[in-house]
């Protein structure tokens, strides 16, 4: 008898399970899909002046504070994360680059990038 009362409660729970899940699969037919929060985000123009040395000057002393950046070298785009992305113009030819962010607040305001020791190419946002 014991065992009949036990196979009676194990069946009346499954069949409980069964109704109670099966209601999980169902949702709107006709709903589009959102947007995901990783999307790319277009990147900003940021071009390298034509006097290197007139510009790195222009820009120091400012109380800029740099962030490291990733650089994408089959795009040619600096990837700064919060900051933005940035299509560098043009860009470095190098297969070592390594590439920072001038920040003045929060706010861009170019890009520099090392190809090797000592070598340096500063490039303008929002130009």
């Amino acid at each position: 008898m014991a065992r009949f009362f036990i196979l009676v409660t194990v069946s009346s729970l499954l069949a409980v399970l069964t109704l109670a899940c099966s209601d999980d699969n169902k949702g709107q037919t006709n709903s589009q899909p959102s947007a995901s929060p990783f999307e790319t985000q277009a990147a900003e123009r940021a071009v390298a002046p034509a006097d290197q040395d007139a510009y790195r000057k222009s820009v120091t002393g400012r109380g800029i504070v740099q962030e490291t950046c990733v650089y994408e070298s089959d795009e040619g785009i600096a990837d700064c994360g919060e900051r933005g992305r940035f299509a560098l113009e043009p860009p470095p030819t190098s297969l070592d680059v390594s590439c920072t962010v001038g920040l003045s607040g929060s706010s861009p305001q170019y890009i520099v990038c090392s190809t090797g020791p000592g070598e340096f190419k500063f490039y303008a946002v929002g130009t």
